[in-house]
């Protein structure tokens, strides 16, 4: 299995949960979080799909896989990089469960069907990453039976968010957030121990994610690896 296809694939996948349109050769999202890509990964954009993403504003970024001939489109299209974030997995064959740092943790499941759960969930994971995340994706990404939302919990006061798709015997994990005010405390890590700990239960092969600079560290050391850079490109304001 192709790691970086695979890690591809799931998150793909979960954009297309999150409320998209096909255009050509494209995938774009109806709302958060905005992203347009290309509906094959293995393609290469054409001039007609450069044409299209130039009709979109700047709050839209496009995607760029690895394989992806950056210069055509950067050549083509007024783009400055946005972001950039390192693909990576984890072969769950070779993970052994780690004990939790504190008892007082507690990693809690949220209902499809909580709105006040959820709610709390977009409010620190928004916080957390500094961005607005539109709760009505997220509770309509809630009701697929492959997505999972989890919050972490100190002493009953929720610190951390995570969200979980699984297909195809990959799960990816999204949405690590912790707001600025609980940084520093550990709660990053408690919070991935905790979920490979469980995904290690189920019958899932590999655990991919995409990481920035700041959380590489921490998955370096939690057995993940790199697989190559997924890079967003948006307009120039």
């Amino acid at each position: 299995m192709n790691l970086l296809t695979s890690n591809i694939d799931n998150l793909t996948r979960l954009w297309q949960v999150y409320g998209h349109y096909s255009q050509g050769g494209l995938h774009v999202n109806t709302d958060w979080p905005r992203k347009i890509w290309l509906a094959d990964p293995s393609s290469d954009f054409t001039i007609t799909d450069l044409k299209t993403i130039a009709k979109y504003d700047s709050n839209y970024t496009v995607a760029l896989w690895p394989q992806t001939n950056t210069e055509k489109v950067k050549s083509y299209l007024s783009l400055d990089r946005a972001s950039q974030l390192h693909f990576m997995s984890l072969m769950m064959s070779g993970y052994s469960p780690c004990t939790q740092s504190s008892a007082n943790f507690a990693l809690k499941r949220l209902s499809s069907t909580d709105r006040q759960q959820i709610e709390t969930f977009v409010d620190l994971c928004s916080r957390g990453f500094g961005y607005e995340i539109n709760p009505e994706v997220m509770r309509r990404a809630a009701r697929f039976s492959e997505v999972l939302l989890y919050l972490l919990y100190e002493n009953d006061i929720p610190v951390a968010t995570a969200l979980t798709y699984v297909k195809n015997g990959v799960c990816g994990i999204y949405q690590v957030s912790v707001p600025h005010i609980y940084r520093g405390k550990g709660y990053a890590k408690s919070m991935m121990v905790m979920l490979l700990n469980e995904i290690k239960q189920s019958d899932v092969e590999i655990a991919t994610l995409q990481a920035s600079k700041m959380g590489l560290g921490l998955y370096v050391n939690l057995g993940f690896r790199e697989n190559g850079l997924l890079e967003f490109y948006g307009a120039r304001h």
